[in-house]
């Protein structure tokens, strides 16, 4: 199973930064590869797990099956919305791929109307990462 939240509801478009945790429950090693929309970028995920030179991300942790990435918007952005892809190849005898997409809306930076933050288990995990690095 594959479970993605985003820390916020929405983007914003001039400079807005956003969370995307990704949990995944497997015993096997997986790699996950992020398809992003025109004008969204990201940085290395905050777990500190390798990343190929394409951007895929390694996870060998059996302990830790999750990955936090911050994603953030590059200036002149113009969409309103925007789908991440997310393609997760389980590393077995038998590899297996999921496909998740997860939509999202941005907003104008005077207009953070209904802009919500996403439950506490998020933030405490976000914070404990940020500790580590």
């Amino acid at each position: 199973m594959i479970n993605v939240t985003l820390a916020k509801s929405k983007m914003i478009k001039e400079e807005g930064t956003n969370y995307l945790w990704i949990q995944i429950d497997t015993s096997f090693p997986f790699k996950i590869d992020v398809q992003l929309p025109k004008g969204i970028n990201r940085k290395l995920n905050l777990n500190g797990y390798p990343e190929g030179d394409h951007g895929t991300i390694y996870v060998n942790n059996f302990q830790q099956n999750d990955v936090l990435i911050e994603l953030f918007t590059e200036p002149g952005v113009t969409a309103n919305e925007g789908t991440i892809i997310l393609t997760v190849t389980k590393e077995t005898a038998y590899s297996k791929t999921h496909i998740k997409a997860v939509p999202f809306k941005i907003a104008n930076p005077e207009d953070p109307s209904d802009l919500v933050f996403t439950e506490p288990s998020f933030i405490n995990r976000l914070k404990s990462l940020q500790e580590h690095n």
